[in-house]
């Protein structure tokens, strides 16, 4: 622009939400065919099942959200050395962190219902010895 400012409008944007990979890890004192290392795997599974089910029942709104953004925010002149790039992508950040906190919300409680003393009283009904 000739002034030391840098005019940003995003042309094409993708949008991926998800997890790479998810590994579950169980303690060595629940050795493998046991059924401790059995139920709790399918608790650890189930933890894997909520982030999964959250982030699927979150991720259209937080894809608009980004997208909305875009419409909204952009064009917009940047000044400064600062990577313009890094700056626009602070901006839809800062749109979209109101979902994601909304979806980390649910998650945790969700989370926090799966390891209630009440449910681990459940898992641990399964077995004959816990």
């Amino acid at each position: 622009m000739g002034d030391g400012t840098t005019c940003v409008w995003p042309s094409d944007l993708e949008v991926s939400l998800g997890y790479d990979s998810i590994t579950v890890y169980i303690a060595r004192e629940f050795r493998p065919n046991t059924c401790r290392y059995d139920v709790t795997m399918e608790h650890e599974n189930t933890h894997v099942d909520i982030n999964r089910r959250v982030l699927n029942s979150h991720a259209a709104s937080i894809r608009e959200s980004i997208f909305r953004s875009v419409r909204r925010r952009f064009p917009r002149s940047y000044t400064g050395s600062t990577s313009v790039v890094s700056r626009a992508i602070r901006t839809l950040k800062d749109d979209i962190t109101p979902r994601i906190q909304a979806m980390v919300r649910e998650r945790e409680a969700q989370h926090g219902e799966l390891d209630s003393p009440e449910s681990y009283a459940y898992w641990q009904s399964l077995c004959d010895r816990w």
